[in-house]
């Protein structure tokens, strides 16, 4: 099932190769890297730091912050993450800004097929729009949040593409290399397990 903001959108099957080439290398996108987004840094925050409080919301639009999640829950370990692993630990979602969205630096091979192409939203309600339709077309079970359309809790986290981060007490416990290379799910799960242990 395409989505309405991916209909009439090409697939193309090409080699790495020819995507690094393409999409890394040109003029274009080295300076729309350069000038127009704000991509996750390594160690923007570092463990012990503490946590940005962010701003985001339901995905029945009612504003939150990292204090309001983590006042409502039980969990000791909140994980932030920005694309239960226990009864200690809480996951959330952060929906933020498209990395690759149709009218900016599209990769239409990349997320045609799955038809979870879009343009970048340019205000709240369409970003929560398209939250809604991923979380209903793929059965998201987790607590999903959408950032800001300022990007604030992307910005204040340095998680563009996708980044993780889990925080205990409002401190960053640990914090995720930045996607789409170092965004590593089992090193979280090491990481968990011994922390937890």
């Amino acid at each position: 099932m395409k989505s309405e903001a991916s209909k009439g959108l090409k697939v193309e099957r090409i080699t790495p190769w020819q995507f690094f080439k393409n999409n890394i290398f040109d003029k274009q996108t080295l300076i729309h890297l350069a000038f127009g987004r704000n991509f996750a840094r390594i160690h923007f925050l570092p463990v012990g730091s503490q946590a940005p409080s962010g701003r985001f919301f339901t995905l029945d639009a009612h504003e939150m912050n990292l204090q309001k999640i983590m006042s409502q829950s039980a969990k000791k370990i909140h994980v932030l993450n920005f694309g239960s692993f226990s009864d200690q630990v809480q996951f959330n979602t952060i929906y933020i800004q498209e990395a690759h969205a149709a009218d900016e630096w599209a990769m239409s091979f990349v997320n045609t097929g799955a038809g979870v192409c879009f343009r970048q939203p340019k205000k709240l309600d369409s970003r929560i729009k398209i939250a809604k339709e991923y979380v209903e077309r793929f059965n998201f079970q987790l607590p999903f949040f959408v950032d800001s359309i300022e990007n604030e809790t992307m910005i204040a986290y340095s998680a563009l593409p996708e980044r993780l981060y889990a925080i205990q007490d409002g401190k960053i416990i640990y914090e995720g290399g930045p996607g789409p290379f170092a965004y590593n799910i089992t090193d979280l799960e090491q990481f968990l397990e011994k922390y937890l242990s």
